[in-house]
């Protein structure tokens, strides 16, 4: 009997359709990650080093 149900939830179980035609990828070298009761947010992003200043000329 136990097998029939769980054969029975086993094909009730949604089929996902995974549509990857715009997929694009991205280059993240920050990351973050925070957490709380309800909800999880992962922070991607771009960390740009500061452009190093020219030596002034005397």
């Amino acid at each position: 009997m136990n097998e029939k149900k769980e054969n029975k939830a086993a094909n009730s179980l949604p089929e996902v359709v995974w549509n990857d035609g715009n997929m694009k990828s991205l280059y993240v070298n920050a990351t973050n990650v925070v957490g709380g009761r309800e909800e999880i947010m992962m922070l991607l992003g771009l960390n740009q080093a500061a452009p190093a200043e020219k030596p002034k000329k005397a």
